[in-house]
């Protein structure tokens, strides 16, 4: 989001007023100043080594560039010339009108001085945080706090001292006197002791003892068409709550937050809370009630900006707030060495809050003059509307400088939490709203990043959520944290977004800004759907269902997700052909304007009223991203935006993928209402009905299908006028019959079919949209032959089959499951097969065939092999899509290769691909290795290897193919195996061990049985079969299981000497178990972790699973390898493990519904245990227990990593 830009009019008046006392007064001589800015220099004494002032005469409102012409600090106008600077530095800048670039001033040049610290004050010692009661008893009260254990904490109860905790503790019991009656009121505080400096007080925490007070400000923080989630203020002295619906009991939380699942739309819940310790219980909250469907979220951005009457005169009082849920104010800033991003002085004369110096991360306001009068009158808004929340959005894209450097450390991101309590309590506000651009990388230029950045967002949003949670128990209130997100896909991993969504109440994705002015071509400000006439090879992800669809698989609640919607248009001078055409202008000439307040940049309201079919400008429709485009053919200027009839799509998105609602950008760009009225018509808010919905479509069938086509048909619906039908989201067409034919499709694929039902007014409007259709999965038949002439019957050799003899010229057919089959020629160097595939011929046909798949086969009795594919043929096959894979066919193996395992550059590159015997010495190795453990080879070592060229010709080999689970697959005769004693193995040279790999035996049907390793690395590989000997103690229900994790080395020989099944399992003892069962390849880097050193017998597979993303520390450097894991901790770390193998389901909480422990669960485990019953992979130590919180036995550990092999599709 765009940061702080006051209106640019002011100097067309003072033009304007020249002209007008020229024309009064003709005999006063006007003299003509230089166009734009000019003038420039520094002002006096401001020059600091993070901060300087600068000064110019001419144009009011300006972009600072360096002499290379980089725009460096961005915005700045006479009113604010402020430009925060890094020390050291040597600066030339030049200023430019900021309508017109070619307007200049002249450059200059200065050096600022280096940091001194001692100008800077001490921060004060930092308050305990979090001051929370843990424990109650008939005698004692027990408290906790976050603070740096090295200080000394006082305690005071009811003012006075009580006591004292040092030695590194952060708790302290308080013994309750003998003669407290029921009512006596404890109230305790706690103050960071640094002799002589004591800090501020913490929070206070109130005890009325024998009572607690009944839960307040219970509310809806979410609701969708299925799930609520609510909120209320934190009961001191509770340790947990019960979750009423209608007065009977649902549910059990740990914290003031709950969420409801499996909901039924329009029909009305009401809610309360009781807080409870192991004493006592509150009285009922008062209820809350929500109805699923008509309790949408409508979050809007108000800017501090809007207001300026020169400029877009929006005041607060301008805003209609009942069409909305939620405005976010925007925006504050951050402190810094005492400078703001912007440069200016955090301490202000005047201003509350900023009377006294502002130290390191501290909250200040942006623009305190427009701030205080928007806060005031958006209060009265609230007055009127109490429902109406009121957040502070903190950072935008231009004040998102010092984020980083914030989060970094403890004591900073105290500052900010605690100078964001002050904010809300101060200027009566409802929560904080953190839009951090970016975590790690992007954002504007100059911002501090660090890899860091992606734990410490976690932290911070921790830290934030403890400091409003605590601040809401004092004042009765729940405060919401909210965060603005980038549409991208690195924000997910860059914010964390799968932990730290635990403390957020909702994240606003903002879906627009998909192109701009940084663009060559023009394309769409804010497309919802995929259009695959898109330039961009990121077109099928960079959409707004996209965004939606990568948050929600990733695991984040869709009840706590908002699509972002743009109240503007972008637009673009002299576009060659219109929509997606080249861009031939990207400057405004001299006095030229395009755009309503900035360029390029246009209000809806502007659009509607003066462009839309008007001077010279006509109005498209793009049917498959639905939006709309204005272009005006005689001068060739685009301007991409979203309409009214966008509106109507965004909701049917919204209510289909069952999310929160929508976060609108910005309010004044709507003034009309046009787009604010549908989304509300559609989207209705605070319990309201909305307008008669459409009915969804149903009863998808397929009623025929072919290779490339399907024809389905649905259910006829009386209001429907026409239906459209999508293909894995993606629009194929409109029809008014209720069947439909999609054509050019790819042979034996799955496909996603969906239908939405449209109606039209008499004109043809569309007036609604109904939601998404259930989707249907069908599937094309297989291709038939592609080369004419050549027998069907020539597919891949069966095993057990004779090897077939292969001509001379390649012979062209179909292979397996529909496959494009080559035969190749080739020659015998050395006993290795030698071939190459890059003929013309081969090229005709891959680029001819419709199958993704090509299949190689080669005549080799061995399996030794060395093939060659040219980079025409790779970029050919490359060029089919995610699907396309190459199989290698060679006598006994078979090996299937996905393009995309390849992480292929742009650039097409040849690839060789080898299967080969190890040496001598590798192949004693095996077999004295295959010996030491009783087993016996069902299939030969062969090495396996990818050689990819890079762009100097020379070949580069790839042994990891990220999370691709590539497969080998071994012909092993007619003998049946033993599923759960056999195994396909790699050879570990670095340890001399036989390692597992992920192995499935199949049988064709007619008695002959395959073996498919699967994994994401390549190595040597065989298979074998192991009889091991059951150890003692292991309990019948996991017998089976621990002899499958010994026989297939997932337990390694050494381990499995002494391996006892009643043992509790280590943390490092089940990651190292997990890593193995997942074939995982073992790294030899340095420890992510201070407590694992190089020594220690896991530390190769702990560094493994932190970069699978399977664990994490218990801090950024602790990994406490020793430490008994919980059934908790297990399943998280399993969780991770079906996310890095792509089988993670979403997370249905109704799965703990049953057991009367689940509140027991904690939050960042709750979804990860509630993923793995759904999955059957964890079951409950009992039909009514889940035990979270029990340290699991190996026992316990092998069931669930088998049952976790199966369900992956790793094992039989």
């Amino acid at each position: 989001m765009e940061g702080n830009i006051l209106p640019r009019r002011i100097l067309a008046l003072i033009t304007g007023l020249a002209l007008i006392i020229g024309l009064l007064f003709p005999g006063i001589p006007i003299q003509a100043e230089p166009a734009g800015p000019y003038n420039l220099t520094v002002e006096e004494g401001s020059l600091k080594f993070n901060q300087v002032r600068l000064q110019w005469e001419g144009s009011p409102e300006v972009h600072v560039w360096d002499e290379n012409g980089n725009m460096n600090g961005g915005y700045l106008n006479i009113w604010n010339p402020g430009l925060s600077v890094k020390p050291e530095t040597t600066y030339r800048l030049y200023l430019t009108d900021l309508s017109d670039r070619s307007l200049k001033s002249n450059i200059i040049e200065f050096t600022t001085p280096p940091m001194d610290p001692s100008t800077l004050p001490e921060p004060p010692l930092t308050p305990p945080h979090n001051l929370t009661v843990t424990d109650v008893t008939y005698s004692a009260i027990t408290l906790s706090w976050s603070g740096d254990p090295s200080k000394g904490y006082p305690v005071y109860v009811n003012g006075n001292y009580s006591g004292e905790v040092w030695n590194w503790s952060n708790s302290y019991t308080y013994t309750i006197p003998e003669a407290t009656v029921t009512g006596a009121v404890y109230k305790f505080m706690v103050r960071a002791f640094e002799p002589p400096e004591q800090s501020a007080d913490s929070n206070v925490v109130t005890i009325k003892w024998g009572e607690l007070e009944a839960p307040q400000d219970l509310q809806i923080v979410t609701a969708t068409k299925t799930a609520a989630s609510i909120a209320w203020a934190k009961v001191d002295g509770a340790t947990e709550y019960h979750i009423l619906l209608d007065g009977e009991w649902i549910g059990t939380s740990d914290t003031n937050r709950y969420a409801i699942t499996g909901l039924s739309e329009n029909q009305t819940y009401r809610f309360s809370v009781i807080a409870r310790n192991q004493l006592w219980e509150s009285p009922e909250s008062d209820s809350v009630e929500v109805i699923p469907g008509r309790n949408y979220q409508a979050v809007t951005y108000y800017t501090s900006w809007a207001r300026s009457p020169e400029g877009r005169d929006f005041k607060p009082q301008d805003l209609d707030a009942t069409k909305f849920t939620h405005i976010q104010y925007a925006f504050a800033d951050l402190c810094w060495n005492g400078v703001t991003s912007g440069g200016a002085d955090c301490q202000k004369a005047g201003v509350p809050l900023h009377e006294d110096y502002k130290f390191n991360g501290e909250v200040v306001l942006g623009d305190p003059v427009n701030d205080l009068l928007n806060f005031t009158e958006l209060n009265a808004k609230k007055a009127a509307q109490p429902d109406l929340k009121l957040i502070l959005s903190v950072g935008g894209w231009t004040w998102s400088d010092f984020f980083s450097v914030m989060a970094a450390t403890e004591q900073t991101r105290l500052a900010f939490a605690n100078s964001a309590v002050e904010f809300i309590r101060e200027f009566g506000l409802d929560g904080i709203d953190i839009d951090w651009e970016y975590p790690v990388e992007g954002g504007e230029e100059g911002n501090t990043q660090s890899p860091d950045d992606r734990e410490n967002f976690t932290l911070l949003m921790k830290t934030v959520r403890e400091a409003l949670d605590a601040a809401g128990a004092e004042d009765g209130r729940y405060y919401l944290l909210t965060i603005a997100s980038s549409q991208a896909d690195n924000f997910i991993i860059n914010a964390d977004l799968v932990r730290s969504v635990e403390y957020l109440d909702f994240i606003s994705i903002m879906t627009y800004d998909y192109s701009g002015t940084w663009d060559s071509r023009a394309h769409h400000n804010s497309p919802l759907f995929y259009d695959p006439a898109h330039f961009s090879v990121s077109a099928s992800r960079n959409h707004a269902s996209g965004s939606l669809l990568a948050n929600l698989t990733s695991g984040i609640p869709g009840y706590k997700l908002n699509l972002g919607v743009p109240f503007y248009g972008v637009g673009w001078l002299e576009v060659e052909n219109g929509e997606y055409g080249a861009i031939l202008r990207k400057d405004l000439n001299k006095d030229e304007t395009f755009g309503t307040w900035e360029s390029f940049k246009f209000d809806y309201q502007d659009l509607e009223g003066n462009y839309v079919n008007k001077n010279g400008y006509t109005r498209y429709w793009n049917e498959y991203a639905k939006v709309a485009y204005l272009y005006n053919k005689e001068n060739g200027n685009f301007i991409s935006y979203n309409d009214q009839q966008s509106m109507m799509y965004t909701a049917a998105l919204v209510r289909s993928l069952d999310i929160a609602g929508i976060m609108s950008w910005e309010s004044h760009g709507d003034r009309s209402l046009t787009l604010t009225n549908e989304l509300v018509r559609n989207l209705p808010i605070n319990g309201l009905a909305g307008a008669a919905r459409l009915e969804q479509p149903r009863q998808l069938t397929v009623k025929s299908k072919a290779a490339t086509a399907l024809t389905v048909a649905w259910e006829r619906l009386e209001e429907a006028d026409a239906y459209e039908v999508y293909a894995n989201r993606t629009y194929q067409g409109t029809t008014k019959e209720n069947s439909f034919t999609l054509n050019r499709l790819q042979p034996q694929t799955d496909y996603l079919i969906q239908i939405l039902a449209i109606h039209r007014a008499e004109d043809g409007s569309i007036t609604r949209v109904s939601d998404f259709s259930e989707g249907m999965q069908a599937k094309t038949d297989a291709a038939p032959s592609t080369s004419p002439g050549t027998s069907s019957g020539t597919g891949s050799v069966s095993p057990g089959s004779p090897a077939t003899v292969l001509p001379q010229d390649p012979v062209i057919g179909e292979g397996e499951g529909g496959s494009l089959q080559i035969k190749l020629r080739s020659e015998k160097v050395k006993g290795v097969t030698i071939a190459k595939v890059d003929s013309a011929a081969v090229l005709k046909a891959v680029k001819g065939s419709s199958s993704p798949r090509l299949e190689l086969v080669v005549d080799s009795s061995d399996g030794q092999v060395k093939l060659t594919v040219s980079s025409e043929i790779v970029a050919a096959m490359a060029a089919k899509g995610d699907q396309a894979e190459i199989l290698i066919t060679a006598g006994k193996v078979q090996y299937r290769l996905p393009l995309s395992a390849l992480k292929l550059e742009k650039e097409s590159r040849s690839i060789v691909i080898s299967i080969l015997k190890p040496d001598s010495a590798e192949q004693d190795a095996i077999k004295t290795a295959v010996g030491d453990i009783a087993a016996k080879l069902l299939a030969e070592p062969l090495q396996f290897k990818i050689e990819i060229t890079d762009g100097d010709g020379n070949l580069k080999e790839l042994s990891d193919f990220g999370r691709a689970f590539v497969s080998r697959i071994f012909q092993l005769g007619r003998t049946a195996p033993n599923s759960n004693q056999a195994t396909g193995i790699l050879w570990d040279a670095k340890s001399s061990q036989l390692l597992h790999v992920p192995t499935l035996f199949e049988e064709d049907g007619e008695g002959n049985w395959t073996a498919e390793l699967k994994r994401t690395g390549n190595s040597i590989y065989a298979v074998i079969e192991v009889s091991p000997e059951t150890p003692e103690g292991v309990p019948a229900w996991a017998k089976e299981d621990v002899a499958a994790i010994l026989a297939k080395q997932i337990v390694s020989s050494t381990e499995a000497k002494v391996y006892r099944a009643d043992e509790k399992i280590t943390r490092a003892e089940f990651a190292s178990l997990l890593v193995h069962s997942l074939g995982l390849n073992l790294d030899s880097g340095a420890s992510t972790f201070t407590d694992v050193g190089a020594d220690h017998p896991s530390s190769r597979e702990i560094e493994a699973a932190v970069k699978s993303g399977l664990i994490k520390g218990r801090t950024p450097d602790i990994f406490d390898p020793s430490a008994l894991i919980t059934r908790q901790e297990m399943a998280v770390m399993m969780d991770n493990a079906a996310q890095f193998a792509g089988k993670r389901p979403g997370s249905d909480a109704s799965m703990l519904a049953g057991f009367k422990d689940q509140a027991e669960v904690s939050a960042f485990a709750r979804q990860p245990v509630a993923r793995l019953l759904e999955l059957q992979i964890m079951n409950g130590v009992s039909a009514t227990s889940l035990a979270p919180k029990a340290h699991a036995t190996k026992a316990q550990a092998a069931v669930v990593v088998m049952r976790m092999l199966r369900v992956l599709e790793l094992s039989n």
